[in-house]
């Protein structure tokens, strides 16, 4: 952008059995903020009848050493391979540029253990913190508690609905500005 040169993220698909955002949870996924219960209601009404949905929703990490999203994108970008997308954005919005990580390559591979070492290092099980869109998410939540009702084990376990695409981020990037609202 105008303001930072890099930032770097990883879109990532998580699994809301994960998330939560009761106060004092143990759960992997946690809200950075109170969450107005009210709110949720008419965006899962929305989210509901819609084929897809969109949010932005930006997971935080707490990885100093940089193991996660600026390995993954110094491993892809050295790779030779073709971004999967590479663009200016509108008017002085910056420029981004994306590579798909496929499952079972060596990349891949790295991206999970670099998660699972954070994890081990969490003192209570957290990995990440919502740091944008958590009212997306507790909808997103909200609405695949409805769902899996009516639904088999097997179903649950591979229902689109279950999960929730997010951005990770690494609050020790150089892009990443915490200001008041």
């Amino acid at each position: 952008t105008s303001i930072h040169p890099s930032r770097k993220g990883l879109i990532v698909s998580v699994d809301l059995e994960q998330y939560s955002y009761d106060t004092g949870n143990k759960e992997r996924i946690r809200a950075t903020e109170g969450t107005v219960v009210s709110r949720i209601p008419p965006r899962v009404k929305i989210r509901a009848s819609s084929p897809v949905e969109l949010p932005h929703v930006m997971l935080l990490i707490d990885d100093p050493v940089r193991t996660v999203t600026e390995k993954a994108w110094e491993s892809v970008s050295a790779s030779g391979e073709t971004p999967a997308y590479d663009t200016d954005l509108f008017g002085k919005s910056g420029h981004i540029k994306g590579y798909f990580i496929e499952n079972g390559t060596p990349i891949f591979a790295d991206v999970i253990e670099a998660f699972r070492a954070l994890l081990k290092k969490s003192a209570d099980g957290m990995l990440f913190a919502v740091g944008d869109g958590n009212h997306s998410l507790a909808s997103a939540k909200a609405h695949w508690d409805n769902i899996k009702q009516a639904l088999t084990e097997d179903q649950r376990r591979i229902h689109p609905a279950r999960f929730a695409l997010a951005e990770v981020v690494n609050i020790h990037d150089a892009g990443l500005d915490f200001e008041p609202i």
